[in-house]
């Protein structure tokens, strides 16, 4: 299969006691119909994550709520350890789990939205329930489902968790049959997911069939989130902020994009200076904000085409980068007013599989080579410098018995490292995956040459 799509998100199935086999086919068309109309637009993530998975996309009905958090340990399959045949500076720490996105407040705390799968480390029959939140508090080892989400809401893919105490999660109501209401309200939990508070923002009536699709906290109070246009040509979408820690959103500013373009990435620095990625097919440009999202200017448009699956972080409100269909990386570090390809390795048929910043010099990025029909070779890149040097890390080779084929998503809570996913397949020629969390950790960050 071709990676040559755009990004499509995770269908939920009807209730049913079993697990139904989806079309793959039809999630593709479904996730055009959406891409047109400009419903969700992904960083790619669940797209790559389907494709890995070679296979429909099994998910069950079902109803699970509650008021606490439940604990559910790691399945393991048969065969050996999850740590055997483990090498390199990325270790197998525990089973994984399907998860979109994937961000991690420290080397011990991370949130995630998850689709839970037969296999992995959160699946239920009984109480799964299309996109649920988790989280870890020991860097991925264990994972629990937060059951003390809102009841009627469900997990939009867009998240941000400045601290492990906060996270702010984008919601849509939930809808029996019909998982495309927009989102237009927000999550959020200040004492590590106990308990939630559900905050509506003021959507512009021009945008009422849009969903949040960024969203960034720079700390407990200040968050910017940002509305895309629907239509051709779209109308101007909507930068909306607050500074009390999401109890009122203002609307601050305003852009207009082409059709094509989605806004990919978003971070603002303490300072309130502000940085967007808006990528399509032909490559980049940034918006840059000095007022923390009030006034935006236009960037110079990059001449590095993007991959088909495009993975894109900013560092700071100067250093950003992107995945070329190359299979490299672009990279500006001037807020968009220059681009130029980094020196990163591309061997033939390489992939961005995912890239993530801690700030502005030090970066990480999975990579893999697509080959027939699997992923191999899997290998996390890391600079310091910005994107114009790179180390490479080897990943293990195989864990629980099958092969570790490549890593998507990645988040790096520091410069130290990353925790991250990784997607397996068994040694026979078989249309099946799994999934294992990785992690690195140095005792002491590289020195910056």
């Amino acid at each position: 299969m071709t990676l040559l799509h755009s990004p499509p998100e995770i269908a939920e199935a009807p209730e049913q006691p079993r697990a139904p086999q989806l079309d793959l086919e039809a999630l593709f068309e479904e996730a055009h119909r959406r891409r047109r109309n400009r419903w969700i637009l992904g960083s790619g993530v669940t797209a790559l994550l389907i494709a890995a998975l070679c296979i429909g996309v099994s998910v069950t009905g079902g109803n699970g709520d509650g008021s606490r958090l439940t604990s559910m340990a790691p399945g393991k399959g048969s065969g050996s350890s999850l740590l055997s045949h483990s090498t390199g500076s990325f270790q197998a720490v525990a089973a994984g789990i399907l998860a979109n996105p994937l961000d991690c407040a420290s080397e011990t705390t991370c949130y995630a939205v998850v689709y839970p799968q037969p296999g992995d480390a959160l699946h239920d029959w009984l109480k799964f329930r299309g996109a649920q939140l988790a989280k870890t508090v020991d860097g991925g080892k264990t994972w629990i489902l937060i059951r003390s989400f809102p009841r009627r809401w469900s997990p939009h893919p867009v998240m941000s968790c400045p601290v492990i105490e906060m996270c702010v999660v984008a919601v849509q109501p939930d809808a029996l049959h019909n998982n495309s209401l927009p989102a237009h309200a927000i999550a959020i939990t200040k004492d590590g997911g106990s308990t939630w508070t559900i905050d509506h923002l003021s959507v512009p009536a021009l945008l009422g069939n849009a969903s949040i699709e960024r969203i960034m906290c720079r700390d407990d109070l200040h968050c910017l989130a940002f509305i895309g246009g629907q239509g051709s040509p779209p109308p101007p979408g909507a930068f909306l902020s607050t500074s009390d820690g999401g109890a009122t959103w203002t609307q601050v500013g305003s852009v207009a994009l082409d059709a094509t373009k989605n806004i990919v990435t978003l971070r603002c620095d303490f300072d309130g200076r502000c940085i967007a990625l808006a990528m399509d097919r032909a490559g980049g440009l940034t918006l840059t904000s000095s007022d923390f999202g009030r006034t935006w200017t236009k960037g110079t448009q990059s001449p590095f085409a993007s991959s088909a699956v495009m993975n894109a972080s900013c560092g700071d409100a100067f250093h950003c980068m992107y995945s070329t269909g190359g299979g490299g990386l672009a990279f500006t570090q001037n807020g968009g007013e220059s681009w130029a390809l980094s020196a990163l390795p591309v061997p033939n048929r390489q992939i961005i599989t995912a890239v993530d910043c801690d700030n502005g010099l030090d970066c990480f990025a999975a990579a893999a080579q697509w080959n027939r029909e699997n992923y191999t070779n899997p290998v996390i890149y890391e600079t310091n410098d910005g994107g114009q040097a790179w180390r490479t890390f080897k990943l293990p080779t195989r864990a629980d018995g099958w092969y570790i084929s490549t890593v998507v998503p990645l988040s790096c809570p520091n410069s130290r490292g990353c925790i991250g996913i990784a997607q397996m397949r068994p040694s026979s020629p078989q249309p099946e995956t799994k999934r294992v969390m990785i992690s690195s950790f140095r005792s002491n960050p590289v020195a910056t040459p």
